[in-house]
């Protein structure tokens, strides 16, 4: 039974013909009389007492409440936080019973929002993205008609994917060779396009199309993968600066190079260096304990948003 729920007690005499004037109710429920009518308020247990005369009968009716809700992910149940979610995923969701031991009423809770569903557990889809980081997706859960409680998720479209490839050389004193490099992943049109700092005048540009005309950022130049990659997860917002970081004119120089551009499109967890190989290295340090990928991105920088 659902907490909020109404319930009706009627008390039968034996002999029947006795007085209903002896009936006394207590507990969860009180009044006098052969009936007792209420709303049961407690989470749990809650008990009735119905006395007549020297006559005690304890009733204990289960009254069940949500306490919040849990998403499936590794493996593991995890405890529901404001989370961004990529566009057309879908997550396994259940609802926590108040108290934690009861089971839930037959056809309870019901689910709506992103998820269609009766019962303990129910499968979200959220197959439109948000127009703004305030523009959440619900999913609702509704215990009888009395508990309505809401969960919102930050559906996002845009992931930016950060490449690096490189190793040492002794000459000139020890320099790095690679190449420092992102990609970004438009979830929504499908698209897939790399961006990457060239020296004004490499001839790896030369008909080549530029990210701004006149600067040093070139299109499509660089593969979509490298020898470290890293993938993270955009909100509305940090897709809008990443678009502005990319129309700016960049320009080449010695302290402003493939790495500086790189670790300029925010958001990432990589610490910053000049030498592409350094990058390449931080990269597959992070990607050893928190790995990504497309599929998977780094989905918060820092872990909330």
């Amino acid at each position: 039974m659902c907490v909020g729920t109404t319930v009706g007690l009627t008390a039968t005499l034996s002999p029947t013909n006795g007085s209903a004037a002896c009936v006394a109710w207590a507990g969860a429920l009180s009044g006098s009389g052969l009936g007792v009518s209420g709303a049961l308020t407690a989470f749990g247990s809650n008990t009735i007492t119905t006395t007549c005369g020297n006559q005690t009968i304890n009733t204990t009716i289960i009254a069940v409440g949500l306490n919040t809700i849990q998403w499936y992910s590794n493996g593991v149940w995890q405890d529901y936080i404001n989370y961004k979610i990529k566009i057309n995923d879908s997550m396994t969701l259940r609802a926590i019973p108040n108290p934690s031991w009861a089971s839930f009423p037959t056809g309870q809770p019901i689910w709506s929002g992103a998820a269609s569903a009766t019962g303990a557990t129910a499968t979200a889809t959220f197959s439109s993205a948000s127009s703004s980081d305030s523009d959440l997706k619900q999913v609702t859960v509704s215990m009888c008609g009395n508990e309505n409680r809401y969960f919102l998720w930050l559906v996002c479209g845009t992931i930016v994917g950060h490449h690096a490839d490189g190793g040492w050389s002794s000459d000139n004193g020890g320099s790095s060779l690679g190449h420092a490099w992102i990609t970004v992943h438009d979830l929504i049109a499908t698209n897939n396009n790399a961006y990457g700092a060239y020296q004004t005048g490499h001839p790896a540009t030369s008909g080549q199309t530029a990210a701004v005309s006149g600067c040093d950022v070139w299109v499509n130049l660089d593969p979509l993968t490298g020898q470290a990659n890293r993938y993270f997860l955009l909100s509305p917002s940090q897709q809008a600066s990443l678009a502005t970081y990319l129309n700016t004119c960049f320009n080449w120089g010695y302290f402003n190079n493939c790495t500086a551009f790189e670790l300029g499109a925010a958001p990432h967890d990589i610490s910053g260096s000049i030498f592409p190989a350094t990058i390449k290295s931080r990269i597959l340090s992070s990607e050893s304990t928190d790995p990504s990928s497309l599929s998977s991105p780094v989905y918060q920088i820092p872990r909330s948003w």
